[in-house]
């Protein structure tokens, strides 16, 4: 969350889907406003270019602010899901990420990460 909460890195990836789309980022924002814009930037793009609905979206105080890491990935995800489709980008390969997924969880990683962090 730290690494996105700038937007400098999410508004260089609907760059990368879609060159142009985000113009003008702030690439070293101190102030909240200027990484709010470039959060802003990225979220006009996943739903104008990449047909991501309001449900699909997270909130760009939320990310600034670290809250809704779930929603965070969800809009990730989702857009990553459609990268092919939309852009002709390489995606997420959900077949690889089930499988990963499978095999972390019948090795009980997830178990060990949260034991690490103190949960259970």
């Amino acid at each position: 969350m730290g690494y996105l909460k700038n937007g400098v890195q999410l508004a260089k990836l609907a760059n990368f889907l879609s060159p142009g789309s985000a113009r003008n980022i702030n690439e070293n924002p101190q102030s909240q406003p200027s990484q709010l814009e470039n959060i802003g930037k990225f979220l006009g793009f996943a739903k104008n270019m990449g047909g991501l609905g309001d449900s699909q979206l997270f909130k760009a105080e939320d990310l600034n602010q670290g809250k809704g890491f779930g929603q965070v990935l969800t809009t990730l995800l989702s857009l990553g899901m459609n990268a092919q489709q939309n852009f002709g980008k390489q995606g997420l390969n959900t077949d690889s990420l089930m499988q990963i997924a499978r095999m972390a969880a019948s090795s009980g990683a997830f178990g060990n990460c949260l034991s690490c962090l103190g949960k259970k």
